[in-house]
């Protein structure tokens, strides 16, 4: 939501990216997509069923559609290991790749938060398996007790007596 208030009235967002009205971008290899005055519209490309067995489709990454094999597709090797086509593996639990008549694809995912969490949120480590860590809201809590005991939302305490006005929370202006 915070991110809506930045957009101007006929651009776009498209998986929290900024998309200017009028332009052209294709989400993935099998779409085409246009930004028209605040709405995404995709036209998603539709492939014919190749004629050849499906031991012999190919898919290639730089096209949408498959395609056939003259000959039965080969397998790949990484890390001297040999993987068959059409098989995937983990490179580690950010990289995924697959074997495609003995080309490899790998991917990596781009976390969002690479460069640390927003103001006002704190980092949750990655867990084992994750690739990216999350950011989560901080919870704190501002306490008063007996006269004159303060203990603020960041854990610092305070013991005043005075007879001034306190202003012990306030909603801060955005």
């Amino acid at each position: 939501t915070q991110l809506a208030e930045y957009i101007p009235g006929d651009d776009c967002v498209f998986r929290r990216e900024r998309i200017k009205n009028s332009q052209l971008f294709r989400p993935d290899i099998c779409a085409l997509c246009v930004c028209r005055e605040g709405t995404v519209q995709c036209q998603r490309f539709m492939c014919k069923v190749p004629n050849c067995t499906a031991s012999r489709i190919y898919y290639r990454p730089d096209l949408c559609c498959p395609l056939c094999l003259d000959r039965d597709p080969l397998p790949c090797t990484y890390q001297n290991r040999e993987y068959k086509h059409g098989e995937s593996w983990s490179v580690n639990s950010c990289t995924k790749c697959s074997c495609s008549n003995s080309q490899i694809n790998c991917t990596t995912t781009q976390c969002p938060f690479e460069r640390g969490c927003p103001r006002g949120y704190r980092m949750i480590p990655a867990s084992r398996g994750q690739c990216c860590h999350t950011c989560k809201e901080y919870e704190a809590t501002c306490t008063v007790y007996g006269d004159p005991h303060y203990q603020t939302f960041d854990g610092r305490q305070y013991n005043f007596q005075g007879s001034c006005k306190y202003i012990l929370t306030k909603t801060c202006g955005r």
